[in-house]
């Protein structure tokens, strides 16, 4: 990959995955950064940092260059979910913020990355896979946090004081605390029921999902991830064997599984099911080495990203 400065040695493996994924696709698209940054919205300044490692894009810009560059954008957004997760590991997002990086200044001088066209073909996208029980993530990866945090919670906490907060209940208290408001520019393309049997992904989902429940299984991690937006989960494993199955139930004992295959994410997760509250869902396991058992059901607050394991 000549041309490109090389990437910092402390950099996590699946975030220089990542950035390397990202520079191939520019090189074959034959792009400069100025026509990247064009093509994606998102700013020639924003795209230097991306590429030389030191943040991530946002998902939108990721499918946005897939779509530019004539490739399967499920590859990028694979890689993108297993960096977030990786810089999401270590105390911070590692993201630009989507509406900074297309509005800001483009930066001037040495950035280390290369801004010359490189005329190679792009892939075509293959076909997309029909539904299922789940879906391996060898071309989607494991659905990854966005969940922001925000800050509404001491107003929403004072105006109660005040007297001035009602219940909005029609139903259950639990319903009420369900809990993260969902991410205002999240875009999301199905809800409740509408999202059984869909990939969080191809719906969005994934743009505020936070981890409601979680286990930690021997070197494994078993998450339950629910979008707020979306109202509904899926069950995610990582750092998985080949072979292990994970598994979303609800509590009318509606489900759908995934085994985890043989390639480097070593991860999985299942397709959605609608669940107005987390409190309806909780994520399975079954493992190679005989480990089996389940999460608790989901709950209200969000849980933080699993803690590496020494190997």
């Amino acid at each position: 990959m000549s041309g490109w400065k090389a990437l910092p040695d402390a950099l996590e493996l699946d975030v220089r995955r990542f950035v390397e994924e990202l520079r191939r696709t520019k090189d074959s698209a034959g792009l400069t950064l100025a026509q990247l940054a064009e093509a994606t919205a998102y700013s020639k300044s924003s795209w230097e940092r991306c590429l030389n490692g030191s943040r991530l894009p946002p998902s939108r810009a990721v499918e946005a260059l897939a779509a530019r560059a004539g490739t399967d954008p499920e590859q990028l957004l694979a890689r993108w979910e297993l960096a977030e997760a990786a810089w999401s590991d270590r105390g911070g997002t590692g993201r630009e913020d989507s509406a900074a990086g297309a509005g800001e200044t483009e930066a001037a001088g040495q950035t280390g990355v290369s801004d010359r066209p490189v005329t190679a073909p792009g892939s075509t996208a293959p076909g997309s896979t029909p539904p299922g029980r789940g879906r391996r993530p060898t071309g989607r990866a494991v659905a990854v946090a966005l969940g922001a945090v925000l800050t509404v919670a001491g107003a929403l906490a004072a105006f109660a004081f005040a007297g001035g907060a009602t219940s909005q209940e029609n139903g259950s208290r639990e319903g009420a605390d369900a809990s993260k408001l969902p991410v205002e520019d999240v875009r999301v393309s199905c809800h409740g029921d509408s999202c059984n049997g869909k990939d969080p992904v191809d719906k969005g989902c994934g743009g505020d999902a936070w981890t409601s429940a979680s286990e930690r299984v021997g070197k494994s991690y078993v998450e339950l991830r629910y979008s707020s937006a979306c109202r509904a989960a899926w069950a995610r494993i990582k750092s998985a064997t080949p072979g292990d199955r994970i598994e979303l139930v609800r509590k009318d004992e509606r489900r759908y599984d995934e085994v985890v295959p043989d390639d480097p994410n070593l991860a999985a997760f299942t397709f959605m099911l609608g669940a107005p509250t987390p409190q309806q869902v909780r994520a399975c396991w079954e493992l190679k080495s005989g480990d089996e058992g389940c999460t608790d059901f989901g709950g209200t607050e969000e849980l933080p990203a699993a803690s590496p394991v020494p190997s």
